[in-house]
Order: C-alpha cells, then sequence, then structure tokens
C-alpha cells in the first residue's frame, strides 16, 4: 500500500518518497487528473503541460505507472529543449549574465 503524504513529516520527506521504487512502481494514474498526478507525484509546476499531454498517451497504452509517467514527461519535455534554438548572440548575453552573478555584479 503506497503511503500517503500525511504519513511523511515534512514535503521533502514525501518528495524523496515519490522517486522511489515502491512509489513509481505502485502508483497508477488510472481514473486520476493531470492535476492529481502532478501533486501526488511531486512533479514541477512547470512540468503540468506535460503531465496533461502525457496522461491520455500513457493510458491509451495502458502504461499506467508512475515509472512510465515520470518517463513520458521527462521524453516530452526533452523534446522541447531540443526544438528551442538560441542565437549566438542570446548565448553570449546568457553566459555574461552568468559571469555577473558569479562574480557579484550586476549589469
Amino acid at each position: 500500500m503506497l503511503k500517503k503524504r500525511s504519513d511523511f513529516e515534512s514535503d521533502l520527506d514525501y518528495k524523496k518518497y515519490t522517486r522511489s521504487h515502491e512509489f513509481l512502481a505502485n502508483y497508477d494514474i488510472t481514473g486520476k487528473t493531470p492535476e492529481q498526478i502532478q501533486i501526488d507525484m511531486c512533479i514541477d509546476e512547470d512540468w503540468f503541460p506535460y503531465v496533461q499531454k502525457a496522461l491520455p498517451i500513457l493510458l491509451e497504452q495502458q502504461r499506467i505507472t508512475a515509472y512510465h509517467m515520470h518517463w513520458e514527461v521527462e521524453k516530452l519535455a526533452d523534446a522541447d529543449e531540443e526544438a528551442v534554438t538560441y542565437t549566438p548572440e542570446q548565448i553570449a548575453d546568457a553566459e555574461q549574465r552568468y559571469r555577473d552573478r558569479k562574480s557579484g555584479s550586476s549589469s
């Protein structure tokens, strides 16, 4: 039987549990909303669109564990990252901001 958030002293302890084999292998996404899955699995809010996209795909394929959801969400996020392209100017600007933050100065 899966543990619940209330079984843990802190949210961090619960989040660690959601990364355990016990949770990932036994959590069933069937009948759950994307919002409920995102909360139950402690998936970052920025990744919620991927949960929404992944849910119907996984249900159709009858891949219903948290392992499957994590894998599909990561796959969709990686595909989005690969589709993003940056100009040399954007890269140079980001590198300069990083150097400025590292040195403690601001632009």
